[in-house]
């Protein structure tokens, strides 16, 4: 059956063949159709009682696969899709910028640059430890809800390990999906 699979690509020679394929006003009009599924992804935690919990994470995959194709139209997304988190649900703007939006420019940013899974994982979890980190200590946002103590230092261990087990998941789940879907390799 191995006979019969299509070869695996680099995600670099894939990501430049992407690249290459459409002129800049079409990637300008994906870039924007792009930032609004992220948007409306993470608008689901507040507009879909249970199950946006489970669909607003997802906000994170459109800008990781566009960092991979570019870094620009990567941080084009992001930011496009801040704006339209302000105008369409401002409560979820703090959660998507210091979070999930960091989240996928750096796991983006890990799969452009490196090559081996820890240290792809270890950059998102840098990036979302500290989003996570300017939120609670820097704009005191409770972002574990409001009876949860803040105060002590004790809390950055935990949030260390979560935000690297966090990004390990989501490094497995993009490398699953790079894998079924167009057959690349790192």
């Amino acid at each position: 059956m191995a006979l019969f699979n299509k070869p695996a690509v680099s995600l670099k020679k894939k990501a430049a063949a992407i690249r290459t394929n459409f002129p800049a006003a079409a990637w300008m009009v994906f870039v924007s159709l792009v930032s609004a599924i992220t948007a409306l992804l993470q608008t689901a935690g507040g507009a879909i009682p249970v199950a946006g919990l489970f669909i607003s994470p997802l906000s994170t995959l459109p800008i990781l696969l566009m960092m991979q194709i570019s870094r620009l139209y990567g941080l084009y997304t992001y930011i496009l899709a801040i704006i339209l988190l302000v105008l369409i649900q401002p409560a979820e703007v703090l959660l998507f910028t210091f979070t999930t939006g960091l989240l996928g420019i750096g796991l983006g940013l890990g799969f452009k640059n490196l090559r081996r899974r820890f240290f792809i994982a270890l950059s998102g979890s840098i990036f979302l430890f500290s989003g996570m980190c300017i939120m609670l200590y820097g704009l005191s946002f409770p972002l574990f809800g409001a009876n949860f103590p803040y105060t002590d230092c004790s809390l950055l261990p935990g949030l260390c390990l979560f935000s690297l087990a966090y990004s390990y998941g989501w490094t497995e789940f993009t490398l699953f999906i790079l894998k079924k879907r167009w057959n690349v390799t790192l």
